[in-house]
């Protein structure tokens, strides 16, 4: 369990070691590569094997293969964009130069069978009609269990974005029929959504982890059948399928109304004549 190793890596030197020559880390920029590296040896990661590469170019596939990765963690950078020139081959099928929509193709073909991943992107790329968007989607349906959505709310990234976001988590290996996929619509992550983000008291993200293990239904949870998402375009958002369902407002009593409305006009008149009085 995850418990299970946090305390290992607490508490073993070796496990830390280990763990350090396991771990593969990519990123474009120095910056980002010299504190992810930093941050792993402050942690007891000894000798962290963070390149600069940029995961979608042409230099990645010749250094790295893909289909060898067993977990795969990535929030690419939204709004973002790619030239043709430096685009790994495999990637040009798809007609985008959008890197959050490559970056999630190129997550499913870095997993090894059995391997699993999880992505943030931005809600558009869920249910976008774009070709590109729609054939990724595809291809994830397809080629992957999909074992939950976890919608973000708008406010997660601030200060440095308001898009509004979510957290796919899937399994490489071919889908069953009678599968299902979990959505959950996550209200905080223990932060205020604000641009001060501050602590607060409740966070919702355990109870999410329980849900999540047992695929609990409930008033923020649901499962949707594979048929149902494919006829949808393969749309992924949890607002596409969420059933807010139909309250009915209770109707007022038309004598009250005009009770009300007469009391009003009473009151009026009374406080037209004060101020007539007073000119």
């Amino acid at each position: 369990t995850i418990v299970d190793i946090q305390n290992a890596i607490e508490n073993n030197d070796y496990v830390r070691s280990a763990i350090g020559g396991l771990l593969n880390g990519y990123d474009s920029s120095d910056d980002n590569v010299f504190f992810c590296a930093m941050h792993m040896l402050f942690h007891g990661i000894e000798s962290p094997r963070i390149d600069k590469m940029h995961v979608l170019s042409r230099e990645f596939d010749q250094e790295r293969r893909l289909g060898l990765y067993n977990v795969v963690i990535t929030n690419p950078p939204f709004g973002q964009y790619i030239s043709n020139a430096n685009t790994s081959i495999g990637l040009l099928e798809y007609p985008t130069k959008r890197i959050e929509l490559l970056y999630f193709n190129r997550t499913i073909d870095l997993l090894a069978e059995n391997g699993r991943a999880s992505i943030i992107l931005p809600e558009g790329v869920l249910f976008s009609s774009e070709r590109a968007s729609v054939a990724i989607r595809r291809k994830l349906v397809e080629s992957c269990r999909i074992d939950a959505v976890f919608s973000l709310p708008a406010g997660t990234f601030r200060p440095l974005s308001s898009v509004k976001a979510s957290s796919i988590v899937f399994t490489k290996r071919k889908r069953n029929w009678d599968d299902l996929i979990w959505f959950y619509e996550l209200e905080n992550d223990g932060y205020s959504l604000n641009n001060r983000r501050r602590k607060l008291t409740e966070n919702p993200l355990p109870e999410a982890l329980k849900w999540f293990d047992n695929k609990e239904s409930n008033d923020k949870a649901f499962c949707v059948e594979i048929p149902k998402i494919i006829e949808n375009n393969y749309k992924l958002s949890c607002e596409n399928y969420k059933d807010y369902g139909e309250t009915e407002e209770p109707l007022e009593d038309p004598q009250d109304i005009i009770s009300d409305l007469l009391s009003e006009e009473k009151d009026l008149m009374l406080k037209l004549n004060e101020l007539k009085a007073m000119l």
